[in-house]
């Protein structure tokens, strides 16, 4: 196993439905889409914020 089956591939998220009320689930999940979309993982996202990886997950994107 070579060090290109080791890396985590990022799948880019749909864009989230926006009606004209924006809520913390839609945040999330623009959040999400434009990370994914640029090819950052929840790792990297960590890192750049100085957050760790649960604090992401529980705090902004659910």
């Amino acid at each position: 196993m070579g060090l290109k089956d080791m890396v985590k591939k990022v799948v880019t998220s749909k864009a989230p439905l926006f009606d004209g009320e924006l809520d913390m689930k839609i945040l999330g999940e623009y959040i999400r889409y434009q990370r994914t979309n640029i090819g950052m993982t929840l790792m990297d996202a960590a890192a750049l914020s100085d957050l760790s990886k649960q604090t992401i997950v529980i705090k902004i994107i659910t």
